[in-house]
């Protein structure tokens, strides 16, 4: 019903508002609403208070690509997911299989923590990439760090679920991500790096 709500809200100001001052709203689909949200919404979510402004201004540039340039505090699951995937990644048990069960189990901000730290990328980079409607900065991304594809599978499959992105061919998928040049990644994810430094 919440992604129902989401894509009727592109074309109703009122209905965005209702359903982005929900409390229980999960921050990937408050980034997505606001990606398309008007900018009466957009203003009205500020006046309201609902959501620090900060938190709004910053979904806003995560949800166009400038998200880099935010300097405001992440929400807290955000910070539980950086944390929880640190802390493996220092016990040396955050690999492949350990991204894709978390894809499986629908963990968004612990999926995207984890490639944004083996990619070496700001999370809200991930979140963005994670966001869009077409796979190939999935596949971009998950080609770089040399990520197995059963993850990729796993990522591309919540992605369809959780974030209210077109389900896509995982046959053609697969075959693209095979063909997919590890250097034409690595490149990929180098501009985007810089950009980020620069932007």
């Amino acid at each position: 019903m919440l992604l129902a709500w989401i894509a009727l809200s592109e074309r109703d100001d009122d209905l965005a508002t209702c359903v982005a001052i929900r409390p229980s709203i999960p921050r990937h689909h408050f980034v997505k609403l606001l990606a398309q949200a008007s900018q009466t919404v957009r203003a009205r979510l500020e006046a309201l208070g609902v959501r620090p402004e900060s938190e709004v201004s910053s979904a806003v540039r995560e949800a166009t690509i400038k998200a880099h340039d935010r300097s405001t505090a992440e929400s807290a699951t955000v910070i539980a997911a950086r944390h929880l995937v640190e802390q493996l990644h220092a016990e040396h048990k955050l690999d492949g299989k350990q991204i894709a069960a978390f894809a499986s189990e629908g963990k968004f901000e612990e999926t995207s923590a984890a490639l944004a730290l083996f990619a070496n990328v700001p999370f809200s980079l991930v979140e963005t990439i994670m966001i869009q409607s077409q796979a190939e900065g999935i596949l971009l991304l998950a080609k770089a760090i040399d990520l197995p594809w059963p993850a990729v599978s796993a990522i591309l499959e919540m992605r369809s679920k959780l974030a209210s992105v077109p389900e896509v061919d995982l046959n053609f998928c697969k075959l693209s991500y095979g063909r997919l040049k590890p250097a034409t990644a690595q490149q990929a994810l180098r501009f985007h790096r810089m950009r980020t430094k620069t932007g």
